[in-house]
């Protein structure tokens, strides 16, 4: 397991991160970029103001929690390179939480939203989505398309 840090230096993980190393599916999106550990480095240094939903801007404190409000792009992000399902997740206090199924085993690379928080998230029903119907939005669509470019061009 390897160690992540916020750009205010606080520690950093994702539910599922025991699996650090299972190795990208589609490596044409980015070469440089080979375990599930080296895409949750990517994301990290590609979450922007940009790439957060409109409504939420006032509240993204990218320095300190900068997966907040990133889970339906990530989900997404993740199928792109690994393939296996995306589900969501009931909220506690409403909403859905997006993340994915790769194997049998539930990854969530912006669960950390949640533990900044200190929500407990309940993995135990997570229901099946798919890519097309999380960018149903326009907007999602743009997002997603930012934040995927970046990491597509990321490099160490």
């Amino acid at each position: 397991m390897k160690n992540f840090f916020t750009k205010s230096g606080r520690k950093i993980t994702y539910f599922g991160n025991t699996l650090g190393d299972l190795p990208v599916k589609n490596t044409s999106l980015n070469p440089n970029i080979k375990t599930l550990d080296d895409l949750f480095f990517a994301l990290l240094n590609s979450f922007s103001m940009d790439t957060i939903h409109s409504s939420h801007r006032t509240e993204y404190d990218i320095d300190n929690n900068p997966t907040f409000c990133h889970c339906t792009l990530t989900s997404i992000i993740v199928f792109d390179f690994f393939g296996g399902e995306i589900v969501t997740i009931k909220v506690p206090g409403g909403g859905v939480h997006h993340l994915n199924r790769i194997d049998g085993h539930i990854i969530d690379l912006t669960s950390d939203q949640f533990t900044f928080k200190d929500i407990t998230l309940d993995y135990s029903e997570p229901v099946l989505d798919t890519k097309e119907n999380a960018l149903s939005n326009l907007r999602e669509k743009e997002r997603y398309d930012i934040l995927l470019d970046r990491v597509k061009n990321f490099s160490f």
